[in-house]
């Protein structure tokens, strides 16, 4: 048996506390993830993985793009949370994520969003990895990587395209690693995608050792709050409703050939800041990028360089 197909069973929720984390131990024990693998790195306190909310990647676009309108979350969406949500989207969001050149992702954003991140060190956690591009760019970088995402579909596309790398079926509120084992945690335009936000960083501050880092984007409070009133690149911005409330909400975006809904949830700048505090990471860098000239193709990528499109923070566990 593949050792993918092991990984599976090591996440599954057993009766036995010891199960998920003593199947991947021996798969750790015999060399399946490399030598910077330890064993019981998997374990976390309470041995068995919960079943709901996660994050999982997503983007923005800029650049030629027919825009629509953000839309409120339906009573269809509320019926899924955004795990599930996510997962349903699946097929279409490998598409999209793996055309190269096709969305923000490519023509600017990850090259951003990677200079805020610490050299590599002895272990990289990539929350909410989804297909797995930047989990597998962060292997190309020398990072000692594991990615986690709730969408059993986009766990298996990236198995599939790297059968090396670990990558775990497992929820961002409950993440299946013990104590202080990662120097590093990537949450990468996930965390807006995540239903329980504030208990997924707590989670990442648990995994981190003493002077780890948590690295993360998302779309910014900005963006997600409201719409531009038109695609000329002056138009003016609007703020519909209540930034300091949150909502769920979709935005269908086509470019290329391909459609992709994004499910995602607003919430105020202070909403993250709070998860950071009430978890005990300390910020210790903000940015809020401008989408360079050279990725800009259109009038309506120009707006995008009055408004950011996202938001870059790195915070540190004392």
């Amino acid at each position: 048996m593949r050792a993918v197909e092991w990984v599976s069973l090591a996440c599954l929720r057993v009766g036995n506390r010891a199960g998920p984390a003593g199947w991947l131990n021996r798969l750790i024990a015999a060399g399946h993830f490399g030598s910077t693998w330890g064993s019981g790195d998997y374990l976390n306190r309470s041995g068995a993985l919960a079943t709901s909310s996660n994050g999982l990647a997503s983007t923005t676009n800029t650049g030629t793009i027919r825009f629509r309108r953000k839309a409120p979350a339906t009573n269809e969406m509320y019926r899924m949370n955004l795990s599930e949500s996510w997962e349903a989207q699946a097929e279409q969001w490998i598409k999209w994520a793996r055309t190269p050149g096709h969305d923000s992702y490519w023509r600017h954003h990850r090259d951003q969003f990677i200079r805020l991140l610490p050299p590599p060190g002895k272990r990289t956690v990539d929350i909410g990895c989804g297909e797995g591009r930047l989990t597998r760019h962060l292997k190309q970088l020398g990072h000692a990587v594991v990615g986690i995402d709730s969408s059993p579909s986009l766990v298996a596309a990236a198995r599939e395209m790297d059968p090396s790398m670990a990558i775990v079926l497992a929820n961002a509120a409950s993440i299946p690693l013990r104590d202080k084992c990662a120097d590093l945690a990537v949450a990468f335009m996930s965390l807006h995608d995540v239903d329980a936000m504030a208990a997924a960083v707590n989670e990442i501050a648990r995994i981190l050792v003493p002077g780890g880092r948590l690295c993360a984007a998302i779309v910014h409070p900005i963006n997600s709050s409201g719409r531009f009133e038109a695609s000329a690149a002056d138009a003016r911005f609007i703020i519909q409703g209540d930034y300091l409330g949150g909502f769920r909400y979709s935005q269908p975006e086509e470019r290329g050939g391909l459609s992709m809904t994004f499910h995602s949830q607003h919430r105020p700048l202070e909403a993250y800041f709070v998860a950071l505090e009430e978890a005990g990471l300390l910020v210790e860098a903000l940015r809020e990028p401008r989408v360079p000239d050279e990725a800009v193709s259109s009038p309506a990528g120009r707006r995008w360089q009055r408004l950011p499109l996202f938001l870059h923070l790195r915070a540190r566990r004392p």
